[in-house]
């Protein structure tokens, strides 16, 4: 799936080539202050209220895990919670401990110690209520993803 822009106007579904019977379709069309910015793909038939459905469904995944890696802060510093990130934050035993959080605008490593449990506890809630709330989120976008739109021309 591609990243568009363009006119504020743009069709959710349109057919690039009837004898062809090629389609695109348009996904989370956002109003910008020059026009739309969407996400688009193209079928080699016109697709389905299933494979659309499917599509947003993925486009919403997507967004969703990169809330998960990089939306998350904690005392003003952005922190990386890739996979391999939660797993060592959830299971260290003891303090103190240093953890890598991510990096500065400048590059520059940024790292915290923990220096109690009820700190390290506090840490690991907050990393958890913010997957949650990315969670929580997608479904709600999920659910309320109308197809009705795609399936006129």
């Amino acid at each position: 799936m591609r990243h568009a822009e363009g006119n504020k106007d743009v069709a959710p579904i349109v057919c690039l080539n009837p004898r062809r019977d090629t389609w695109r379709v348009r996904l989370a069309i956002t109003p910008t202050e020059l026009g739309a910015e969407w996400y688009e793909e193209d079928f080699d038939h016109r697709p389905t209220a299933t494979e659309i459905r499917a599509l947003f469904v993925e486009l919403v995944n997507e967004r969703v895990q990169q809330s998960i890696l990089t939306g998350f802060t904690y005392e003003g510093k952005a922190v990386w919670l890739s996979e391999e990130n939660q797993l060592n934050f959830r299971s260290t035993p003891s303090v103190p401990v240093r953890f890598k959080l991510g990096e500065d605008e400048d590059g520059n490593a940024v790292y915290h110690t923990f220096t109690t449990q009820k700190e390290l506890a506090a840490f690991n809630k907050a990393i958890s209520d913010h997957i949650a709330q990315c969670l929580n989120e997608g479904w709600t976008e999920k659910d309320g993803f109308d197809v009705e739109p795609y399936l006129r021309e």
